[in-house]
C-alpha cells in the first residue's frame, strides 16, 4: 500500500487538509449563526425603540396643548399679580401723603 515514506507524507497533508477543510466549515457555520443572532437581537431592539419613541410622542402630543394652556395662566397670573403691585403701591402712596 505504502511503498515510499512520501506516500505516508501525502496521506498525513491529505488528512490535514480534510481536517481543517471541516474545522473551517464549522467555523463559518457558527459565524453564519451568531450573525443571525445579532440581526434578530438588533431587529427586536429597534422594534422595542420604536415603540417606545410612539408612546413618547404619544404623551407629548397630550402634553403640549396642557403646557401651551398653563404658559398662558401663567402669564395671565403674572398680570393680575403685576395689577395688584401696582395698586398696592398706589394706595401705599396715598396713605403716607395723608399722614
Amino acid at each position: 500500500m505504502f511503498e515510499t515514506s512520501q506516500d505516508i507524507l501525502f496521506l498525513t497533508i491529505a488528512f490535514c487538509v480534510l481536517l481543517l477543510s471541516v474545522m473551517l466549515a464549522i467555523g463559518l457555520y457558527y459565524m453564519v449563526v451568531m450573525l443571525k443572532r445579532a440581526k434578530e437581537v438588533t431587529d427586536i431592539a429597534k422594534d422595542k425603540i420604536e415603540k417606545i419613541m410612539n408612546i413618547i410622542d404619544v404623551f407629548r402630543s397630550r402634553i403640549e396643548p396642557a403646557a401651551h394652556l398653563v404658559a398662558g395662566v401663567v402669564g395671565g397670573a403674572k398680570q393680575v399679580v403685576d395689577y395688584f403691585k401696582k395698586n398696592s403701591a398706589k394706595k401705599a402712596g396715598r396713605r403716607k401723603r395723608a399722614e
